[in-house]
């Protein structure tokens, strides 16, 4: 049964962050984006944000170089959006389609009309949702960048994107979600999380 590393097994596991947990080292990303260093996961940006730290007890600072990246056609997205009805951050593993159900429910609050349940063969697959929370500017988004795998577990690295504070983005609350599915292990899955700062 997949599980987030380290968590307690359970038929639903969920993480939270909490401001006492030691944030994971951040790498420097090449190009026109920075790396946020992230206040801690009960305090506010400058833009007054609820902000949400990478760190827990199944967070990794990098994927281990021996560890084998997924092929794109494994990490299926079963469903994104800047308008989830989900407003708290947070990182779910649903292994059952019942869970799914459950999780589904409030994630489309504020969808219209709601589309039907994704179908997921929980037999061979099992979903991860990554949601970012309440935003309060447009710009953010959050993606499952990439997933590699090491006998038997699971590194995934989800990046969530942020705009610059000087660039003034228009004033809307988001919420935004990616689910992802992904081929069901009985090892452990550890998150590699990024905060990517977008230039104007």
């Amino acid at each position: 049964m997949p599980r987030f590393a380290k968590s307690p097994i359970g038929a639903l596991a969920r993480w939270i962050p909490l401001p006492a947990l030691v944030v994971v080292a951040l790498t420097v990303l090449a190009g026109a984006c920075t790396q946020d260093e992230l206040p801690s996961a009960t305090s506010r940006n400058d833009r007054g944000e609820l902000s949400m730290e990478p760190s827990g007890p199944f967070a990794a600072d990098r994927i281990p170089g021996d560890a084998i990246r997924l092929s794109a056609s494994s990490v299926h997205t079963v469903y994104a959006s800047t308008f989830s009805g989900i407003a708290m951050p947070g990182r779910d593993l649903l292994l059952t389609r019942q869970e799914w159900a459950v999780y589904w429910e409030p994630t489309l609050q504020n969808t219209i009309p709601r589309p039907p349940l994704p179908e997921v063969d929980f037999e061979r697959h099992f979903i991860l949702a990554a949601a970012m929370g309440s935003r309060l500017e447009a710009g953010h988004s959050i993606e499952i960048d990439e997933v590699w795998t090491r006998d038997d577990d699971y590194w995934v690295r989800v990046i969530q994107r942020v705009p610059a504070a000087h660039c003034n983005p228009i004033a809307i609350h988001t919420l935004p979600i990616v689910v992802v599915s992904l081929p069901r292990i009985t090892g452990d899955v550890f998150l590699v999380e990024r905060v990517v700062t977008e230039a104007c």
